[in-house]
C-alpha cells in the first residue's frame, strides 16, 4: 500500500511542533465516566492522517491547537 505520504518523515516533522524538551502540546483534558471514571487527555499531532478520525483537522495542522505540558507541570508540582 502506498501512502500520499511519508509517514517517517512526517512523525519527524510533527514532533518538532508537538514535543518541546519534556512537554507535549495537548487541547483539551476531560472527565468521562467510564471505567468508573477516568480523565482524558487529547493529544494534537499524529504521523497518519485517518480520513474518519475524529481529530483530523488538529492532526493535520497541530501548531495551531493546543498548549504545552510537561508531567510535572499538569501535576503542579
Amino acid at each position: 500500500m502506498k501512502l500520499p505520504f511519508n509517514p517517517i518523515e512526517r512523525a519527524r516533522e510533527v514532533e518538532k511542533i508537538v514535543m518541546r524538551k519534556d512537554e507535549r502540546k495537548y487541547y483539551r483534558f476531560r472527565f468521562a465516566t467510564y471505567y468508573g471514571g477516568i480523565v482524558t487527555a487529547d493529544a494534537v499531532g499524529c504521523c497518519f492522517l485517518c480520513a474518519y478520525c475524529w481529530n483530523y483537522f488538529k492532526n493535520l495542522r497541530p501548531e495551531n491547537f493546543g498548549e504545552f505540558f510537561s508531567q510535572r507541570k499538569f501535576l503542579g508540582k
